[in-house]
């Protein structure tokens, strides 16, 4: 579960306690992870927590608390936390070096198409062979672009962003990314061919930030 920035295991009894910071007021969103389901170790966020109970669509999602914060929340899974993570779609794909060898553990993000977002909705890393899954809840966006980053230590900043994938595998522009339709249905088969060498992708600046080189 995560709320308020922070994260927390149910318990045994599915019970689950979140302390309210001091300064919060209104409302918050509150996340429902399945990360440690065995037949899915990567799966993530399968829903939220919205005014009918579970929900997977986020714009249900926010709720108000009063002065003493919240109690007494039941979320009841409309199915097993396989079976919800099982339900996600899939968008997957390659990321493959300027010699076409696979390129392991860089980062993958999906970001919003239309409107254009900044920061990912989901993140992804490949493995060793080079690929990658993402999973989606059902109410998120239909059409992103998908951006890479490098293996360096800070995986999912904009000093690490290499480009995106586009027409040819690869571009290092936003506006020529090529948007991945999901819907209803998976977006596999993706392929980013990298041109260059890390070195050779990372932009000196970003925005108003330095990022060295």
């Amino acid at each position: 579960m995560e709320a308020f920035d922070r994260w927390l295991q149910t318990g045994v009894d599915g019970t689950f306690e979140f302390i309210v910071p001091e300064a919060w007021v209104g409302s918050t969103i509150l996340n429902i992870h399945a990360d440690e389901v065995l037949d899915f170790p990567d799966c993530g966020m399968v829903g939220y927590y919205g005014h009918g109970g579970f929900t997977t669509w986020r714009e249900d999602a926010s709720f108000e608390m009063g002065g003493n914060g919240a109690t007494g929340l039941e979320i009841r899974l409309p199915a097993t936390p396989e079976e919800l993570c099982r339900g996600k779609t899939m968008v997957a794909g390659t990321v493959l070096g300027p010699d076409g060898e696979p390129i392991e553990g860089f980062g993958i993000g999906l970001i919003e198409s239309e409107p254009r977002g900044f920061w990912p909705w989901e993140w992804g890393k490949t493995g060793p062979d080079g690929t990658f899954e993402i999973r989606l809840l059902a109410g998120q966006a239909s059409s992103f672009i998908v951006a890479i980053y490098g293996d360096e230590e800070e995986i999912g900043t904009l000093c690490n962003q290499l480009g995106f994938y586009g027409p040819s595998g690869f571009t290092a522009l936003g506006d020529g990314a090529t948007p991945v339709e999901v819907g209803g249905t998976e977006a596999t088969g993706i392929e980013i061919r990298l041109p260059a060498s890390t070195d050779k992708l990372l932009p000196e600046r970003v925005g108003g930030y330095w990022c060295g080189g």
